[in-house]
């Protein structure tokens, strides 16, 4: 189709909140205390070959009879294709889905500058949004 003939589409869905004119912070989503020896959190920059032979590892070694596997966000393609692989190596996988919350922290542009000040708790804005987890539990 020519590009002359492509008419844009307006938005369907309207937008529950306005845009906000500043700098994002990520914040890393809460621990809630010390992860176990058993659990391996699988991140979007973990090589597939080094993820699966740290789980073939510490399967050797696990004291419980699973291991936990988790991944947040962009690494859950990646979790899944660790437990498709242990599955066609003979493991039992269980998959398991859940949401966390986490926060954002918008801090205000004004004058082509990043206000934060201490003094002024007005410029920070805290946004929570939801991020989706898998999370893999392999059977000894």
């Amino acid at each position: 189709m020519p590009a002359s003939n492509r008419q844009a589409r307006p938005s369907t869905a309207p937008r529950a909140r306005g845009r906000i004119n500043g700098k994002l912070i990520k914040h890393p989503p809460p621990q809630l205390g010390q992860r176990p020896k058993d659990t391996i959190q699988i991140g979007s920059s973990t090589p597939f070959i080094s993820g699966l032979k740290r789980v073939q590892k510490q399967l050797k070694v696990c004291t419980r009879p699973f291991l936990t596997v988790q991944g947040l966000g962009k690494s859950i393609e990646k979790v899944l294709a660790l437990g498709v692989k242990l599955m066609e190596l003979d493991h039992v996988v269980e998959v398991r889905t859940s949401t966390l919350r986490v926060v954002d922290e918008f801090t205000e542009i004004i004058n082509d500058e990043c206000r934060n000040d201490v003094d002024n708790d007005d410029t920070e804005i805290m946004r929570a949004r939801e991020v989706s987890k898998v999370e893999l539990r392999v059977y000894v």
